[in-house]
């Protein structure tokens, strides 16, 4: 903000893109502080109705709903619809977008049967503007299959990701992460209308190739070792007990892996910020007080950096993202950041201390 007035359009992309990255890194609620008071500015400067300033209206809904405030999303994200319908009309991607994330929102809030339907008027037009074959399409799709079977239509649900899952793997062929997705959601409905072995008969194959194409130790390979365990504890399997403690062992393993490469990566960001302040403030006295052992430091851009252009507020994940699997965390951004305790360790924790109790919450 030094040489910027504080409501200068830079300085409120890059508020805004702070805002942003603050929900990415799992702070919704330092996100929403923090887009409430970017959007009070954007407002007075571009007014309400500019394409930026309705962006981080739908921005904020977003980091409200990953907050735990869904209803609250809900009201926010509504009036940027209706502005979008008003100023850019029902084709716009800006519109469909928020269709998608108001449609999840409201499933989230508890009414999966109005979630089921937003999708299916969404998934209309999408594949009347997009087409059968756009990625977009088939990610409504897929949505439209998850909160069909959390509306209580399990038969419904597992034909939409049968159908989806055949395009998908013709489209983005068999190895994609949306299409091992398709494969895993499609297991625990098949389990839960047809037993356990129908859906081990999927979860066995599934884990093979998610190991393949993604790796021994991806989040995807662990979550579905973690459901072929609990469905072999569904038909009192004793291995379930053994799966379950050598998963609790490479999960707790990975989870020290990322903490302590995060306290490594803190540590060397803490030393660098401290050497250039320590640099800043000598830099400032005579030339005759300034040690001559030290360094001077750059700060080198990117070839391809363009300090004229304007900043730009980034969309979100959730608007081309797969709706979030049963027993797993709702942030869509979880993939990239820093994997973190989640359900399904803590569900994996519970299932060595008692594997009865965790079979019944399949």
């Amino acid at each position: 903000m030094r040489g910027r007035l504080p409501c200068c359009p830079a300085t409120l992309g890059t508020r805004a893109n702070l805002a942003y990255w603050r929900g990415h890194a799992g702070d919704p609620v330092a996100a929403v502080a923090a887009f409430e008071q970017v959007l009070a500015d954007q407002i007075q400067v571009l007014g309400p109705d500019h394409p930026d300033t309705l962006r981080i209206r739908h921005n904020l809904a977003h980091s409200r709903g990953q907050a735990g405030d869904p209803a609250g999303a809900i009201t926010a994200l509504a009036p940027v619809l209706d502005a979008y319908l008003r100023l850019l009309g029902p084709e716009h991607p800006d519109t469909l977008h928020t269709r998608d994330n108001l449609a999840h929102l409201r499933g989230s809030a508890g009414d999966p049967a109005v979630a089921a339907d937003a999708y299916r008027q969404l998934l209309t037009d999408r594949l009347r503007i997009l087409g059968p074959e756009h990625r977009n399409t088939l990610t409504t799709r897929q949505n439209l299959a998850y909160w069909l079977s959390h509306a209580g239509d399990l038969a419904g649900a597992i034909a939409a990701y049968e159908e989806v899952l055949a395009d998908q793997v013709r489209i983005l062929g068999p190895d994609h992460p949306y299409s091992l997705r398709t494969r895993f959601d499609l297991a625990s409905r098949l389990g839960l209308a047809h037993g356990a072995a129908a859906a081990l008969d999927v979860l066995g194959p599934l884990l093979a190739d998610t190991r393949r194409a993604l790796g021994p130790n991806h989040p995807e390979a662990l979550d579905t070792r973690h459901q072929i365990a609990r469905w072999q504890a569904k038909v009192g399997d004793p291995a379930a007990v053994h799966a379950l403690g050598q998963l609790l062992a490479t999960r707790s393993a990975s989870l020290a892996l990322t903490i302590h490469k995060q306290l490594a990566h803190e540590r060397t960001s803490t030393t660098r910020n401290l050497r250039h302040r320590d640099h800043t403030t000598k830099s400032s006295l005579p030339r005759t007080s300034r040690p001559t052992h030290l360094a001077r430091m750059e700060i080198r851009r990117p070839a391809s950096c363009d300090v004229t252009s304007s900043v730009k507020t980034p969309w979100l994940v959730p608007p081309t993202h797969p709706a979030p699997r049963p027993h797993q965390d709702t942030d869509s951004s979880a993939r990239a950041r820093p994997e973190s305790t989640s359900p399904s360790q803590t569900a994996a924790t519970s299932d060595v201390v008692g594997i009865t109790a965790a079979a019944t919450t399949l």
